[in-house]
């Protein structure tokens, strides 16, 4: 171009652009003879198709810190959650090795300290009281039960008050807004419940979850099997529901299989992945 020191392709992606140097380095490093690679999974990229999952994107290798840069797929980026680049593989290979080996899926894997650094927290008298009270409450006494006509239909433990269904902690979860019904969001629940634990248990990674902390990676979640398909609802953690991100469950298997081979030092062979439910574009 005219005065400029870049082609059209990488003036796309460097000029007028925030984090403009940092992205220039990182282009730098990613490139092959053959086009530029994604630094976490080695996969070509595609420079051309913004509705391509592995468009470019731009990924800060540690959530919140500036000029602090990693290219890659637009998939990965997202998958990746608010992750550090170090704790990204870790948490791939956990996954996978609860899939493959039934190695159990450990809450404490990794510290996940920036989980939180880039989202908006929104501390609302409720959310605060909700976490703060409770766990106390169930404690206190709710416990006690009234006879089989009057436990909760989803966890079947604790009373139900009048004329209702639901216990008050099961209620609240109940009534979570998530596009589903509130009836299929009970069943996804009714079968996500562990009579052990007393809890509910992450249908992808198999880890109680979290029912009053929000800012946990593991709170109760909801996830569809199936993207946007009505009746495939199950209980899921933000965690595993940001990594398995626009796929089913077959391809984010696939996927995520073929992601931990390429972090060992093997080949991500993109070929063989459709990434038909695909939907973001950057």
């Amino acid at each position: 171009m005219d005065r400029s020191i870049y082609c059209p392709v990488c003036a796309n992606f460097v000029l007028h652009q925030r984090e403009g140097r940092a992205r220039v380095a990182c282009l730098k490093r990613a490139r092959r003879p053959d086009g530029f690679h994604c630094e976490y999974c080695g996969a070509l990229l595609n420079l051309t198709d913004p509705n391509d999952p592995f468009y470019p994107n731009f990924d800060h290798r540690t959530p919140g810190v500036l000029n602090d840069l990693n290219v890659c797929g637009a998939i990965i980026n997202v998958s990746k959650a608010n992750l550090t680049y170090l704790e990204f593989p870790i948490v791939v290979h956990a996954t996978v090795d609860w899939w493959d080996k039934g190695v159990p899926f450990r809450k404490d894997v990794v510290p996940f300290s920036a989980w939180n650094a880039t989202s908006v927290i929104k501390a609302t008298n409720v959310r605060l009281v909700d976490m703060a009270m409770q766990p106390r409450v169930l404690d206190a006494g709710v416990r006690l039960t009234f006879g089989p006509g009057k436990l909760c239909w989803v966890c079947e433990r604790y009373p139900v008050l009048g004329a209702g269904k639901y216990c008050g902690r099961c209620l609240r979860l109940v009534k979570r807004t998530t596009g589903a019904s509130r009836l299929e969001q009970a069943a996804a629940l009714k079968k996500a419940y562990s009579w052990e634990h007393d809890t509910f248990i992450c249908h992808h990674l198999g880890v109680p979850l979290d029912l009053f902390n929000w800012l946990s990676p593991f709170y109760l979640w909801f996830d569809h099997l199936i993207p946007r398909k009505k009746g495939t609802l199950v209980v899921s953690s933000p965690l595993a529901n940001r990594m398995k991100t626009d796929t089913d469950l077959e391809e984010w298997h696939a996927y995520f299989r073929m992601l931990d081979v390429a972090m060992r030092g093997g080949a991500f062979e993109r070929e063989t992945l459709q990434f038909k439910y695909w939907r973001r574009t950057r």
